[in-house]
């Protein structure tokens, strides 16, 4: 009997660069799945407007992951007749440099920047601010939020005793946002056996498609692929541990990936 085929995920861009190459690896052993392009597309939820914010003053912190969350989260404040002025009364965590970008842009001020993105550092940093001995009990946060990312701080800020608020205000995608989703569950449950990220902005890519600062978590059992240093720096950001391999003459790690590993 023969193995199943393994599963290599990649972007759109590096699959039709795989499929004009003259790789010869055997069809049979290889399915090649993409993710798609993101795209931020405003869904600003009844919770959202209605109760989160229209009732600022009942929170403590607003946590804003990426510049899809800063910027979606400004415009849904003004569609909504705010002013950032009502922000003062709350403190402000912005994750990533394209987050802190946006939020200085509006003026927003921000309080806490972390360094580090996953969620036990996120939570290390806002207890230290908060100076409490007993780490973020009753404090109140707002995370809007893509509802495929819901599960990136939500229980770390739980865990350490606040309240987290995590309300749907855009998708990352355009179209068929289940199919994400089903994505995300299958890396979840090992279904994906490598992925190759060709440059810094497909990891970018990756982080805002599953609205997840920690990438690690959701590719604890893949095995990631880079074509060099930079990028594994800047997966190792997100959580990534990589492996780079050395495309040779190929615009895409993804043709070198087949060959290395499956053919025979």
């Amino acid at each position: 009997m023969s193995e199943p085929a393994k599963q290599i995920l990649t972007s759109e861009a590096s699959l039709r660069c795989a499929d004009s190459s003259e790789s010869q690896a055997p069809i049979t052993a290889v399915r090649v799945v993409s993710w798609p392009l993101p795209q931020i597309v405003d869904r600003w939820s009844d919770d959202f407007i209605d109760s989160a914010l229209n009732h600022l003053y009942g929170y403590d912190w607003l946590v804003l992951i990426n510049e899809g969350a800063s910027k979606s989260f400004l415009r849904g404040l003004a569609e909504a007749g705010h002013d950032v002025s009502e922000l003062d009364q709350l403190r402000v965590c912005a994750i990533t440099g394209e987050a802190v970008a946006a939020l200085e842009g509006a003026p927003v001020h921000i309080d806490v920047m972390p360094a580090k993105y996953d969620a036990d550092s996120i939570v290390r940093e806002l207890v230290n601010y908060s100076g409490q001995t007993d780490g973020l009990y009753r404090l109140n946060f707002l995370l809007p939020q893509a509802e495929i990312g819901q599960d990136y701080l939500r229980d770390a800020l739980v865990n350490a005793g606040a309240r987290a608020d995590v309300v749907e205000t855009y998708q990352t995608v355009a179209d068929d946002p289940a199919s994400l989703m089903r994505l995300k569950t299958v890396l979840m449950n090992g279904g994906i056996d490598c992925a190759v990220i060709n440059d810094v902005d497909e990891v970018r890519q990756l982080a805002t498609l599953f609205d997840t600062n920690d990438l690690g978590r959701l590719f604890k059992d893949v095995q990631v692929f880079v074509p060099d240093k930079s990028t594994s720096l800047r997966a190792a950001q997100f959580g990534l541990e990589t492996a780079v391999l050395d495309p040779g003459e190929s615009a895409s790690l993804l043709p070198a990936i087949i060959e290395t590993l499956f053919s025979s």
